[in-house]
């Protein structure tokens, strides 16, 4: 809650010249907070005029959120998806960045948010390879071991 020696002391450093971001630093307020105090108005009224000064920072920041691939995005086309959720779908860990497995690039609706390790797997299973993982490590293995065979 700002008082009003706050509202008092933002108005009269910014009528002595003071930038809005020496301001935010000499009190510890963000810098929206200290352009609201500035203005006098509310903060939905300092929203909407800052959204038609700055149109394109505000489509970028509209749509950052947006479930759409970074790359589609960078090309303007929308790919959606579904709703992400908090854990992975398959192993239900609760995981920092989840990523959207899809395996029908004509309807990317059919997908699941996964964890780095179960998109892994899904990419493995999805791949055309006919090896279990199993029987491919042991071909690696022996391939290796065959290589560097000390004898």
């Amino acid at each position: 809650m700002t008082t009003d020696t706050t509202i008092k002391a933002v108005r009269t450093l910014h009528e002595n010249g003071l930038t809005r971001r020496m301001i935010s630093d000499a009190l510890d307020i963000s810098l929206s907070r200290v352009g609201v105090l500035i203005s006098g108005k509310s903060w939905a009224e300092y929203q909407r005029e800052w959204r038609v000064r700055n149109p394109v920072r505000f489509k970028e920041h509209k749509y950052r959120y947006k479930l759409y691939s970074r790359q589609n995005y960078l090309n303007g086309v929308k790919t959606p998806k579904r709703v992400v959720t908090n854990n992975c779908e398959v192993c239900g860990g609760k995981a920092v960045k989840l990523y959207y497995h899809h395996w029908d690039d004509s309807n990317t609706l059919l997908g699941m948010w996964l964890c780095y390790s179960c998109h892994r797997v899904a990419e493995y299973v999805d791949s055309d390879v006919t090896l279990s993982l199993a029987d491919r490590y042991k071909l690696v293995k022996q391939a290796i071991t065959c290589e560097f065979d000390i004898t």
